[in-house]
């Protein structure tokens, strides 16, 4: 039975990126179940992640802290966070719980039709962070939880039609944007998705503003207003995190990881590397086979 995770200690970088993964490469997205006391834990510190994460107390109230705003989420309430959004937790009371579902936007996407009409306009949305006491919405992620925890044969299909009902309800009660707001996230999908597709290549600023049709100022001005950062930032911090996958799942050596991944040198991609993830690839392969292998120890003992 696969059950909800409990990360005693969240793993983040200088950057407060967090480096834990959630699921699997084949199956990207993992639920959690946190309990806070009071006494050993009583906060989950800033970070932040790739993937999306959607949640629900159930005990307690929770504040939601982000660099923008705080939100206090209530008993019976459900959240949705953004990828990219500097996020910590901290309990109003002595004690409460909630649960949360971190998942890659792979999980949610589809047809280029069902991307641009109920993916992108979250996604890209300049709202980052929401709270719901919809009872659609709870009673969802309440199954969710069932699907997940219940581990059938073709469960994985069971979660991802829970998570788009989801997603579905939370589109519906999501904010609507302006025209020039839709514009702007259009765009940001079409450069995101040619950087996904193409960043092993040898691309550049141009390249990427050409794949939305747009000049490169404009490529510039999109991704400063929606993702905080220069799109030569975001292409090499994606780059590094597709080297990171491939140094877990593979034994290549680094230099070859380095090529398929678009850097130009082994040192230029080892230096980048220790820049986002604290560790040089090589601290970085060996810290994650050691957590795999004490993973396998635990299990075997439990078995």
């Amino acid at each position: 039975m696969t059950m909800a995770k409990c990360l005693e200690l969240i793993q983040i970088s200088k950057n407060h990126q967090e480096f834990d993964q959630h699921g699997s490469f084949a199956f990207p997205c993992e639920l959690y179940y946190t309990v806070i006391d009071g006494k050993k834990r009583d906060r989950i510190p800033g970070h932040w992640h790739d993937e999306l994460e959607i949640g629900y107390v159930d005990s307690g109230r929770v504040l939601l802290e982000t660099a923008s705003e705080n939100l206090e989420i209530r008993e019976g309430q459900c959240y949705f966070i953004n990828s990219h959004i500097v996020h910590g937790m901290r309990f109003l009371k002595e004690r409460g719980s909630f649960y949360s579902f971190v998942f890659h936007e792979n999980m949610i996407k589809g047809p280029e039709a069902i991307n641009q009409n109920a993916v992108y306009p979250i996604l890209e949305s300049s709202r980052r962070v929401f709270t719901s006491d919809d009872d659609r919405l709870n009673v969802t992620f309440k199954k969710l939880i069932n699907v997940f925890e219940g581990n059938q044969s073709g469960y994985e299909l069971s979660v991802r039609h829970e998570l788009e009902a989801f997603w579905l309800r939370l589109l519906e009660l999501f904010p609507v944007e302006a025209s020039s707001e839709r514009v702007i996230g259009e765009r940001i999908g079409r450069m995101l998705g040619f950087i996904e597709k193409h960043f092993a290549d040898n691309i550049g600023i141009i390249d990427i503003a050409k794949s939305a049709d747009i000049s490169k100022r404009e490529c510039y001005r999109c991704f400063k207003e929606r993702l905080g950062e220069t799109p030569g930032n975001y292409l090499m911090r994606y780059r590094v995190t597709q080297a990171a996958k491939r140094i877990v799942l593979t034994s290549d050596h680094f230099e070859v990881i380095a090529k398929e991944c678009g850097f130009a040198s082994a040192s230029y991609f080892s230096t980048r590397f220790k820049k986002v993830y604290g560790l040089s690839p090589g601290e970085y392969r060996k810290q994650e086979r050691q957590k795999e292998e004490s993973s396998c120890l635990i299990d075997t003992a439990s078995a």
